[in-house]
């Protein structure tokens, strides 16, 4: 089953800090998805639970 976890990152401020998240988060595993939303401060991770 996906989940979906919203994690707040206030630091984040450029494209380099989204790729640097999106690489890290990425190959761990489980990790579905990863969209990073710069102007909100956000990242969404999609995973499976388990």
């Amino acid at each position: 089953m996906t989940q979906t976890v919203t994690l707040n990152v206030p630091d984040i401020s450029c494209e380099h800090c989204e790729r640097t998240v999106t690489q890290a988060l990425t190959p761990v595993e489980g990790v579905q998805a990863v969209r990073v939303d710069i102007p909100a401060k956000q990242v969404r991770v999609e995973y499976d639970e388990g």
